[in-house]
């Protein structure tokens, strides 16, 4: 099996068992919710990055400008009421507002772009 086949595979079965656990678990349907939205955010950054194999110096840039809307997107249209207005306030904010003097993208989560980067090109089987 080709790895990228794993991941879809992966990314479907935790779909599945997302769906099973709402169904059978009333009070967490709220929070699965999210995390469907979530799957669904981190499988597409995924095949990006694995399609524009993004270099080393240029990851942060790709998470903001790929993933971070994808996410903000996924929390503002499942989340939590106070996820979506922490959201909002956060990531509304005219440019050069004031507020964390970090730059944005170090505050992004790299970790969905990271495994597409260090397998090999889609159709070859790892060993």
């Amino acid at each position: 099996m080709t790895l990228l086949a794993g991941a879809i595979s992966t990314y479907g079965e935790r779909r599945e068992r997302a769906r099973e656990l709402g169904a059978r678990v009333d009070f967490a349907q709220e929070p699965l919710r999210l995390y469907l939205a979530l799957v669904d955010a981190q499988e597409w950054v995924f095949e990006r990055a694995l399609a524009t194999r993004p270099a080393a110096d240029e990851l942060a840039a790709f998470v903001v400008r790929d993933a971070l809307p994808l996410v903000m997107e996924a929390a503002v249209a499942a989340g939590p009421e106070r996820l979506r207005e922490a959201v909002l306030l956060r990531f509304a904010r005219p440019r050069g507002a004031t507020g964390s003097r970090l730059d944005p993208r170090r505050r992004c989560d790299r970790r969905p772009a990271l495994p597409a980067l260090r397998r090999p090109a889609a159709g070859r089987d790892v060993r």
